[in-house]
């Protein structure tokens, strides 16, 4: 069959088009292109009007261009301008869309694994009818057991015999030299059937084609650790010989539909992609490992195979070692080994960034915070500050954010903490969602004033969020700070004065749990020292809502101010120090010094 006779039965193409393009497509239209992950609709597939065939054009991805052979050879790892490629691609749409059947007779048995075709809507089968379905012999069982798969897993798939096959030019009787055998993908009368002849030329086609139906799918248990996708249906077939649950996507091309992956992530721990050791099975599982990655637990296992058409899959694998003298509970263990390795090795993988040993101990972090000889926060540290209003919260903060701006000649009076020195001038930001712009337009000036520092150093940006809608401002700085972090070599310090401004409510349990941790991972990415700063809750020492109560729990250093009735002024308590004894951090005070213009230690 040659290119001009293809384009003929095909519609000019566009039958090649649809059995090969998932997705409900029109012609002519515009839609994602189903092989990469597209984020514009510029794929079309049109007629061309100088010869009325079909072609493909992607204006995101120029690889998507040409004739429906320019496709199949995109999908296959070849070259249409390779002679000897192209007549593959033509052997292989011929051979997937039904449009030839060698009658022929090959000398010896082909015994490696075919690829399946892609599923797609249901085919009106060509006029071809498997006669005299039968069960298998003892020759053909026998054919079968080279690859390890038993009888009981042949029966349990539905494999069977055919004796002959009727074509609309004539027929072919199956013979013990060239088998031909029929696949039900289910027990349902609407299963899709398709039959294999592994010692001919063209050794599958369909006889009933419906959509979504996975060869082996049918057979898989409702609940299990690891689940293989394969490439076919005998490697299919192989596995589950081996106690290793199974399906294929009928082309190791084909990219599977969402719904199923679904389905397998909610039943399997873990997907393994295990296809042929070739080229284009090498390409296609770790372009779909790649795609899946982070959504669905797959991993990939390439077998030791040579990667020709004589040991490629995993029939071929299990058919050596059988050959070799090695039984089948000895293969069935090699294989096993093979996937537990893969899996495990994942889940090691995931499980290093947060494996603490004793023989690689941790760089320490440096303090950064320190209350007498107690450290209250070091680089990565949470810190927590609370207390009624117009108690000082604000003002405590900005005095200990003024002692990282290490441009300061002297010492600096930062109400009893004693701040290390931000040797690099790394960034130090302020977040305000409860005052005016005004109000932190003042408490800049102060924070200035009490370091000593005349103008504004760039490392220094002190914002006002209240003008902002509380769903965006956690974006916002998060934007912010890695900005900031880009610009100055990491951040120092942070203040966002008003953590529950956030969140719908303090109360929220969900929410809050959800923001101390988003607090304590940006602690942690940017290796510096965030406080909060969050009311009570009506009393002292309580801390507001379900966020106090998660406060609490996460941060390195709870601090309470409260104001004294007597003085006036405020008396910090340490609640909780996490390195040290917050008793032995004792108490300090501050108060308004109208001579120097700000407060000071008392």
């Amino acid at each position: 069959m040659n290119k001009d006779e293809i384009l003929k039965q095909t519609n000019g193409g566009l039958n090649v088009f649809r059995h090969y393009v998932p997705g409900n497509w029109r012609a002519g239209k515009t839609f994602y292109n189903p092989f990469y992950k597209d984020t514009h609709a510029s794929f079309s597939i049109y007629r061309d009007k100088k010869t009325g065939d079909y072609r493909m054009k992607d204006f995101g991805n120029p690889d998507y261009s040409g004739d429906c052979f320019a496709l199949v050879a995109l999908l296959e790892g070849r070259r249409c301008s390779d002679k000897s490629d192209f007549v593959a691609v033509m052997d292989k749409i011929s051979n997937d869309l039904n449009l030839a059947m060698n009658a022929g007779r090959t000398n010896a048995p082909v015994l490696t694994a075919i690829p399946a075709c892609r599923p797609s809507a249901q085919t009106s089968p060509r006029r071809i009818s498997a006669t005299a379905e039968r069960p298998l012999t003892a020759v053909e069982l026998d054919w079968w057991a080279k690859f390890g798969i038993t009888t009981e897993v042949l029966e349990r798939y539905h494999v069977s015999a055919v004796s002959e096959i009727i074509f609309p030019q004539g027929r072919k009787r199956a013979t013990e030299l060239e088998p031909v055998f029929l696949y039900h993908f289910s027990g349902d009368k609407q299963s899709t059937r398709k039959l294999y002849a592994p010692c001919s030329k063209h050794r599958f086609m369909y006889l009933a084609k419906y959509e979504n139906q996975y060869f082996g799918f049918e057979q898989l248990p409702s609940k299990g650790e690891t689940v293989i996708v394969t490439g076919g249906e005998k490697d299919v077939m192989t596995l589950a010989s081996m106690g290793l649950p199974a399906l294929c996507l009928n082309s190791e091309t084909a990219v599977p539909e969402e719904s199923l992956l679904k389905v397998l992530k909610e039943r399997f721990s873990h997907i393994v992609l295990m296809y042929d050791a070739d080229e284009t099975g090498i390409r296609c599982s770790s372009e779909l490992c790649a795609q899946w990655e982070g959504k669905y637990p797959v991993s990939r296992v390439q077998l030791p195979l040579k990667g020709d058409k004589t040991e490629k899959d995993v029939s071929d694998y299990v058919r050596g070692r059988l050959a070799a003298g090695l039984g089948r509970e000895a293969v069935a263990a090699q294989l096993h080994t093979w996937v537990e390795q893969v899996v495990f090795a994942k889940e090691d993988e995931a499980l290093a960034p947060y494996l603490i040993r004793l023989s690689q101990p941790p760089v320490k972090p440096e303090a950064v915070l320190r209350v007498n000889h107690s450290t209250m926060a070091a680089a990565g540290g949470l810190v927590c500050i609370t207390g009624g209003s117009g108690t000082g919260k604000s003002n405590y903060a900005a005095a200990i954010l003024s002692g990282t701006l290490n441009t300061v000649m002297g010492e600096v009076d930062t109400l009893g903490v004693r701040v290390a020195p931000n040797v690099d001038q790394k960034a130090v930001l302020l977040f305000d969602t409860e005052q005016s712009e005004y109000q932190s337009y003042s408490n800049l000036d102060r924070l200035m004033h009490r370091a000593g520092v005349v103008s504004q150093p760039d490392y220094l940006q002190v914002m006002n969020l209240c003008p902002m809608p509380r769903g965006e401002r956690q974006a916002f700085i998060e934007k912010a700070l890695e900005s900031a972090a880009h610009r100055h070599n990491g951040v120092y310090c942070a203040v966002v004065d008003g953590l529950a401004d956030l969140i719908g409510s303090a109360n929220d349990e969900e929410e809050s749990v959800r923001i101390v941790e988003w607090a304590h991972r940006l602690a942690e990415k940017y290796h510096m020292v965030l406080m909060t700063i969050v009311h009570t809750a009506g009393m002292p020492e309580k801390v507001r809502g379900h966020l106090g109560s998660e406060l609490t729990r996460k941060a390195s250093a709870v601090v309470d101010i409260e104001t004294d009735k007597r003085t006036g002024n405020s008396v910090v308590k340490m609640l909780k120090l996490r390195e040290g004894s917050a008793r032995d951090a004792g108490l300090s005070m501050f108060g308004w010094s109208e001579r120097q213009g700000m407060h000071v230690s008392m």
